[in-house]
């Protein structure tokens, strides 16, 4: 009968430890020609010895390769591009990696990728961000290349893009907008599934990946709830049930009888909601209002959903749980707002002290001059 090993622990690349022991395993090569070798050592071993057996048993598994896959892909960059993106299939955001790959084409998409260095990628990305490229697109674009590398080479092999720039991502200002104006340009969209689509993000502030894997089965309408998938972006987060307002569920009503399942591309939202903003200001200039910022964009919608529900709750971890995303993320969206909490602990101190934060008695029967007679 087998010993139960428990779980194990990663200790060093490709070293890991369990309750009887350490195992070193190592893997070159990718889909067909994809080698593996594991070795098991007992508890005192010491780690020169298991670092030895690992880079050596490294060697004789690259030699045995064909020439062509001997070390890593020593293809282009276009070409492992290709080989990667049946990993990426069940990706919900495999467009955007798709998107963020192709940036490199003009670079580098002939290069072999054992050519791409790390000053190279680097010099890459300070050139666009010179250019006025934003940092969190430069860190994505980057992020793919990582991605890309750890894919077909494996997580413990040299992966140049690791070790370019990652760019701290400005804050900005806050990108909220006044919910009536959210509702203006939704109701300006002639009904179709795009409008359905992004009417549930906007009285959701749900990701458009995660509506785009909306069941029928997943929805209780009657019961004002929601069953969300899992989400694979990041850490993560487990499926769970959503509670909806009664505009959430007014929204994925007209989604349902539209049929809007699987949703929009990114381009066809982009356009319908700029059509839409077009038609809210021309009406609006022709009744002498303010017309909408000129750099409003639809996901602004999810901000807004943040900010309202901040404002109302003053609940952070509850905002960030009901849309569904991190602490980090939920504070770059109600960035700059006040929750109405603090609004009336604030009028409430106002009124309380007003009289004294007024300054000295200045009524006629005040004494005269600036200090108090009391010695």
């Amino acid at each position: 009968m087998p010993r139960n090993r428990g779980a194990r622990v990663r200790v060093a690349p490709n070293i890991y430890r369990d309750k009887i022991g350490y195992s070193v395993a190592v893997t070159v090569g990718t889909g067909e020609l994809r080698r593996s070798k594991e070795k098991r050592y007992p508890p005192h071993t010491d780690f020169a010895i298991m670092k030895e057996w690992r880079e050596s048993t490294r060697k004789a598994l690259r030699h045995a390769l064909p020439r062509r896959h001997q070390g890593h892909d020593t293809g282009t960059l276009g070409a492992a591009v290709k080989r990667y993106l049946p990993n990426i299939k069940a990706l919900a955001s495999k467009e955007s990696r798709l998107c963020d790959l192709e940036a490199w084409k003009k670079e580098f998409w002939y290069t072999p990728r054992t050519k791409m260095t790390t000053a190279l990628i680097d010099a890459e990305l300070h050139r666009w961000r010179a250019a006025g490229v934003a940092a969190s697109t430069c860190n994505h674009r980057r992020n793919a290349l990582i991605q890309l590398w750890r894919t077909l080479d494996g997580p413990d092999a040299p992966n140049p893009a690791e070790h370019a720039t990652h760019f701290r991502e400005e804050q900005g200002a806050p990108r909220d907008l006044d919910p009536s104006d959210l509702d203006e340009i939704v109701n300006s969209m002639p009904p179709s599934k795009t409008r359905a689509f992004y009417r549930v993000f906007c009285e959701t502030a749900w990701s458009p990946a995660r509506i785009r894997l909306l069941k029928p089965q997943h929805l209780k309408l009657d019961e004002a709830q929601a069953y969300l998938l899992p989400r694979r972006k990041g850490q993560g987060t487990d499926g769970r049930v959503y509670p909806l307002t009664p505009r959430a569920v007014a929204a994925l009503r007209e989604f349902v009888e539209l049929k809007a399942w699987g949703g929009v591309t990114k381009e066809a939202l982009y356009t319908s909601f700029q059509r839409a903003v077009k038609r809210v200001n021309a009406a609006r200039l022709a009744a002498n209002r303010p017309l909408l910022p000129p750099a409003i964009r639809p996901y602004d919608a999810r901000h807004t959903f943040g900010t309202e529900a901040w404002k109302v709750s003053s609940d952070p971890q509850a905002v960030a749980e009901l849309m569904d995303v991190s602490m980090d993320t939920v504070m770059r969206y109600i960035r700059g707002a006040v929750p109405d909490r603090l609004k009336a602990v604030t009028a409430a101190l106002a009124k309380s002290r007003g009289a004294s934060l007024a300054g000295p008695d200045t009524g006629p029967d005040a004494p005269s001059g600036h200090t108090r007679s009391g010695s």
